[in-house]
């Protein structure tokens, strides 16, 4: 017969497995916010090391349902690049997570009116305007609460159409960070 005495004994479970990649939610891709929130998911328990342009940023353990959060996170001027690793109890390290390259923008956009050439005093007795602009960069136009599609090079044109007397008209460019320009007209159809 066979050397039975260790039949009893208990068998070792070691977990060798490397935990799957964290996860963040979905973020943003520009802000005009020097500090965000990042959040996502990683196994349970596990601990989440964060990074930052390929620098140790801050780890965190992921709660038992997995998510995790980092407050406060600094973004660098311009493009900053974020990823995280996780590390199990095992100590398995996961491969890294996507990279994501968030846009730390505070400069609003840059706002030119074409048409009308004057921005205020302009007499009409058109039904309709045609305003005529462009943006420094990529971003939203609204005139008068209607979205305006921008162009290639980020122009854009509206026709408008005015009332009887004078007809405020106001111009907002918002960029991908969310900074906003604003430039107002005056226009008077007699």
């Amino acid at each position: 017969m066979g050397d039975l005495r260790g039949a009893n004994a208990p068998l070792e479970n070691q977990d060798t497995l490397a935990p799957a990649p964290p996860q963040f939610k979905p973020p943003f891709e520009a802000t005009n916010s020097a500090q965000i929130n990042l959040e996502g998911f990683a196994e349970p328990g596990a601990t989440v090391t964060v990074f930052k342009n390929d620098d140790e940023y801050d780890a965190v353990v992921a709660a038992t349902d997995g998510s995790f959060w980092v407050s406060d996170f600094l973004l660098d001027e311009g493009e900053t690049a974020v990823y995280a690793l996780v590390a199990d109890e095992a100590g398995n390290e996961s491969q890294p997570s996507p990279t994501y390259r968030i846009i730390f923008d505070n400069t609003p956009p840059d706002l030119l009116i074409e048409n009308p050439p004057q921005i205020s005093g302009f007499f009409t007795n058109q039904e309709r305007l045609e305003i005529s602009g462009k943006i420094s960069e990529p971003g939203t136009v609204m005139i008068n609460e209607h979205f305006v599609i921008l162009g290639s090079a980020n122009t854009f044109r509206y026709s408008l159409p005015l009332q009887e007397g004078e007809n405020k008209i106001l111009v907002i460019v918002r960029d991908e960070a969310g900074n906003q320009t604003e430039q107002g007209l005056s226009v008077t159809r007699g």
